[in-house]
Order: structure tokens, then sequence, then C-alpha cells
């Protein structure tokens, strides 16, 4: 039995990094992995094949690198053939839907590593493809189960985890004045509104957008920022939010998606505003960067539950194979 795990090619967001660590896991834990580094070709090659299968049985694609740095922490090893007489389980992030009649009658479990991303394909399929009795289903965050739990599935735990640089970080209360904001396409809200509050609320605070950026710069501006602000919309259990707060820095979440509870991320009610309430926001900012020290603790038992994420993820990848022994 092997796994094979579906990833668009040079793609570089959270998605696509949680695939590779669950190639690495699999591979780490004894099993066999192997990721499709995809592009659209390789898609409709398939669904040719599926269509018409080869002569000889088998489906094969070149082999591919991924190319993306950060990713070479992950062990992982190119798939390049499918064979029908072979036991293969195929594991699609929900973005795979609208070619998930092309799986059907394998074994294939979906990987929910958002939801948001996943409503206009739902809106292009019958539901009732996604309760075939060869699919199961994987929430990456309580979000996504209450969701599957609302369409009447029930769906695998399996997570992600946060990677940081080592090394320690600075004392929050000797840090800059400093406020950081995710400014990414996941948010909508008015930036230049809040920003202009904030500073209005804390004289000599310096505000530092992050929109676009290699990932050491992000972590050195999480590192030395008191305050991390992230109003998108969570459609999974977002990893900048983790990072921030395991780089030193206290958050603010906007109460929506995933950001919205506390299984995801357990954090006190207080720092979860609406997203719109600009004022409550730029007050509750202000006072966490002029008044660090009082609010660092308030993270802590957000902080111990991501720096065992890791751990956490291996036992969830354990549970979801077994799943597969009896077969």
């Amino acid at each position: 039995m092997k796994f094979v795990i579906l990833c668009p090619l040079g793609a570089r967001t959270g998605g696509p990094e949680a695939c590779f660590q669950l190639s690495d896991a699999l591979l780490r834990l004894g099993f066999e992995a192997e990721m499709w580094l995809h592009e659209p070709a390789d898609i409709i090659a398939f669904q040719e094949y599926r269509l018409n299968p080869a002569p000889q049985g088998s489906f094969e694609v070149p082999v591919k690198t991924h190319g993306i740095a950060e990713y070479e922490q992950y062990r992982y090893k190119s798939f390049i053939r499918y064979s029908p007489g072979e036991r293969v389980v195929f594991i699609l992030p929900e973005v795979y839907l609208t070619v998930i009649s092309l799986f059907l009658g394998m074994e294939v479990l979906i990987w929910w590593l958002s939801v948001d991303n996943a409503f206009k394909a739902l809106g292009s399929i019958n539901l009732n493809l996604l309760r075939h009795p060869s699919i199961r289903h994987a929430a990456q965050s309580s979000y996504a189960e209450r969701f599957l739990r609302a369409l009447g599935l029930e769906p695998l735990k399996l997570t992600d985890y946060t990677v940081i640089p080592d090394g320690g970080t600075e004392t929050v209360a000797l840090r800059p004045l400093r406020v950081a904001l995710n400014a990414g396409n996941k948010v909508v809200v008015n930036l230049d509104t809040i920003s202009a509050l904030i500073e209005a609320h804390c004289p000599g605070v310096e505000i530092v957008r992050i929109a676009g950026l290699p990932r050491k710069r992000v972590y050195e501006i999480f590192s030395t920022s008191r305050v991390f602000i992230d109003l998108g919309n969570f459609p999974g259990k977002d990893r900048m939010a983790r990072e921030a707060l395991l780089l030193g820095a206290a958050i603010i979440l906007g109460r929506a998606g995933a950001g919205a509870n506390e299984v995801d991320f357990p954090i006190s009610t207080m720092y979860r505003p609406d997203v719109y309430a600009y004022v409550e926001i730029a007050r509750l900012a202000s006072h966490m960067a002029l008044h660090a020290e009082a609010h660092v603790s308030r993270f802590d038992i957000a902080r111990r539950t991501f720096l065992d994420e890791k751990e956490n993820f291996d036992a969830e990848v354990l549970e979801v194979v077994s799943l597969y022994f009896g077969r």
C-alpha cells in the first residue's frame, strides 16, 4: 500500500507545505508515500487514461522537482507511475473536488486544509460524491471538522505543524514599539483606517505590513514585533498567527473561520474581535503594544499547544493510516 499526495507544482502556500509535511511524516513512520507534483496537463492526461486506459495498464508522468527552498527540510519521493494492480490511497486536498469523479472507485482521502476555498468546487459537484464508500475525509481544523459534520460526514483529524527557526526570541517588553499586520489577499478590511487609529492611540508606533515577503523576513518581523494582527478569513488553521506566537509576539485574530474558535487558536475571546470593529482593534492593539508584559502570559497555553504540533501530527497520521490496515 502506498499513499499518493496531490500537490500543485511550484505552489508556495500553507496547503502545499502541509502536503510536504504529510509526506515527510509518512516516510519517517515507515510507510510508502509519493508526492504527485502536477501541472494541469497531468490531470488532463489522467482523465484521458481513466476514460481510455493504456494498453500496458499503467499511468506514467515525468519526474518533477518542486524547486522551493523552504520544502527541502521535508522528505518526499516523486510520483511517476500508477498501476491498477497496486493498492494506492490518493490523498486529495479539497481544491481537487472538481475532479473527484476521476478517482471514484479508488481509495481516496480528501484532506480539508481549507473550507472557504472549496465552496466554488462544492457548487459544481453532486455532494453525494463525497459520501461514496471509497472516500474518507480528514480535517486540518476544527472549523473544517464542524463544516463536514454539517454535511453529514465523519472526518478524521489531520492537522499540520508550525515550523520556526531555532534560537531564542527577544523579551517582548524589550522589542521596538512595533505592530505587524497581515496585508495579504485574505484580508479585505481597511488597513489604512486601522493603522491610522493605532497611530492615534499609540504615538511612536511602527506599523509593518506583511504581504509577499520572503519567509526569513516574515520571521524577522515576528521576532521583533510586540503584536501581530491578522484579520483574514481563516479558511483553515493558518500558519502566520501560529508563527508569530511562537516567535514571541502577541496576536489579535479576526473572529472569522478557524480564527473564531478556541480549538484551532486557544486564545482568550478578548483577542478575537469582529474584523470590522476598527476602533476596538486599534485600542486593543495599542494597549498590547504599550503594556506588552500585561498580555504576554495570556498566550502561554496557545504557545505550548503549537509547540507540540509535530508530535501530535505524527500521532494523527498513524491513526489515519491504521484505518487502512484492515483491507
